[in-house]
């Protein structure tokens, strides 16, 4: 590196592969959320949790056509063919901002806790949360893990190569 020539941003130096980690980590993160009590101080951190894995799970698109040099049009055909992908996007923008003019699935999406009366015996969380959209109900933890895979399934088809993956 010769003088005066600046390195790339901290949050760039990696490309869309340090967006792939960061997408994955906010998963693991909501992974290990409950949802519990709305009166609990602690529900405010669980879904920032919650909007933070679906933002940083959409933004995958944003670091593929910038870093890997995948056009938008392919990025968003991808997205565009795969209802998951369609959801992620409404819980990005919807949660960024308020209201939606132009959902893929559904402007009006609601998220919503779902008793699970098996918890003990399935040894599972004792509420799930579930997006009720268009029609489609997901369990939203399911929901991202489904997404995270499909951007996995665009990179191995793409032939891009993530470190240790």
């Amino acid at each position: 590196m010769g003088i005066g020539e600046i390195l790339p941003s901290i949050h760039k130096y990696q490309g869309w592969e340090g967006q792939y980690y960061r997408m994955r980590r906010w998963f693991e993160k909501f992974q290990k959320t409950q949802p519990g009590n709305f009166e609990d101080p602690q529900i405010n951190e669980e879904h920032d949790i919650l909007y933070a894995c679906f933002q940083n799970i959409f933004y995958m698109k944003d670091w593929l056509h910038h870093s890997a040099k995948i056009s938008k049009a392919e990025l968003n055909n991808f997205i565009n063919i795969n209802l998951e992908l369609k959801i992620c996007r409404d819980i990005c923008n919807g949660t960024k901002h308020f209201n939606l003019n132009s959902a893929s699935v559904d402007d009006d999406f609601t998220i919503i806790r779902e008793y699970n009366p098996f918890h003990k015996i399935l040894e599972q969380d004792e509420c799930h949360l579930i997006i009720l959209t268009g029609g489609h109900k997901f369990e939203l933890k399911h929901l991202a893990w489904q997404c995270i895979n499909l951007w996995d399934e665009f990179i191995r088809d793409h032939n891009l190569k993530v470190i240790g993956h």
